[in-house]
């Protein structure tokens, strides 16, 4: 199922146990490294990722682990997908729909609160924004209301990292 066991001892495999695994091998390896296992191993996990229900945002990873951060699994995650898209110049691991899901399910998270969800939360922001196959993009109000006095709306688009889109 893509998950990986924590120690050998282990009986169940974890997704937080596969988010550090699946970062640390797309930090090592070399371009042209025969990584099929990896990349299958992150389609697998991404497989695992739960999705909206009755119009919530994705409510990501759901980890056995109460002091696993789903938030922590998600953005190593991401960044191990954009290392190893680079590394093995193959397509992603998931869809625009998915990807979407993804970057509205870190923006919502934007003011974690422990130091190790705020890295994750950057790597994930940073992988969804400069993934080379899809590019999510916000469309914010640049005001604070709309008003029947003022009905004209003008909006921001941008990526998710907030640089202008043309």
């Amino acid at each position: 199922d893509g998950t990986f066991k924590e120690t050998s001892d282990s009986e169940f495999g974890s997704v937080q146990g596969a988010a550090l695994a699946l970062q640390t091998i797309a930090r090592v390896a070399k371009k042209g490294s025969d990584l099929k296992a990896v990349t299958d191993a992150l389609a697998d996990v991404v497989a695992l990722a739960e999705g909206p229900e009755s119009g919530d945002y994705l409510a990501m990873f759901s980890l056995n682990d109460a002091a696993a951060d789903p938030l922590v699994a998600t953005g190593y995650i991401l960044d191990a997908a954009v290392r190893l898209e680079r590394l093995t110049d193959s397509a992603p691991a998931y869809t625009a729909e998915t990807l979407g899901l993804f970057a509205q399910y870190l923006v919502v998270r934007k003011r974690s609160a422990s130091p190790a969800a705020l890295a994750a939360l950057l790597k994930g922001i940073d992988a969804v924004g400069s993934n080379a196959h899809f590019q999510p993009t916000v469309v914010a109000l640049t005001q604070g209301t709309v008003a029947k006095a003022q009905p004209l709306v003008r909006v921001r688009v941008s990526d998710i990292r907030g640089n202008a889109v043309a």
